[in-house]
C-alpha cells in the first residue's frame, strides 16, 4: 500500500514517540509507575504524544488500515489529557508492556524501507 506522502511524518512521529514508551517500560514492573511519579507522567505524556500523532493520520489512511487501532489510540489519547483526574495505571501500563510492540510493527510495515523519520527532538 501507497501511504500519502502528508501520513509520513506523523507515522514517523507515533514510531518516535512508541520508542520512548519501551524506552521508559524496559526493566520496569507495573509496580514502578505507583511508585515513579517521573515515569508515571513521562510514560503518559509519550502515549499521548502516539495519540496526537495517530490523530494527524489521514482518514484514508486509516481506514485502509483497520489492522491499527485508530480511534482506540486516539481516544487513549484524549482521556489522558482531558480527564487526567481517572487515569488507569492498569490500562497504561499495558498499553506500554504489551500493545506498543504491534503497534510499531504495524506502522513498520506502512513505511518505505528506507524510512528516515525527522525526530520530534
Amino acid at each position: 500500500m501507497r501511504i500519502p506522502a502528508e501520513d509520513l511524518a506523523p507515522l514517523g512521529h507515533i514510531l518516535e514517540a512508541s520508542g520512548w514508551v519501551l524506552s521508559l517500560a524496559e526493566g520496569r514492573v507495573r509496580r514502578d509507575l505507583d511508585l515513579d511519579l517521573q515515569l508515571f507522567l513521562a510514560l503518559a505524556k509519550a502515549v499521548e504524544t502516539v495519540g496526537e500523532a495517530a490523530n494527524r493520520v489521514s482518514d484514508a489512511t486509516q481506514d485502509r488500515t483497520p489492522e491499527i487501532p485508530w480511534r482506540l489510540i486516539i481516544g487513549m489519547r484524549n482521556h489522558l489529557a482531558h480527564q487526567y483526574d481517572s487515569i488507569s495505571y492498569d490500562i497504561l501500563w499495558g498499553v506500554a508492556a504489551i500493545h506498543i510492540a504491534t503497534l510499531i510493527e504495524n506502522v513498520r510495515r506502512l513505511l518505505p524501507y528506507d524510512f528516515a523519520p525527522i525526530p520530534l527532538r
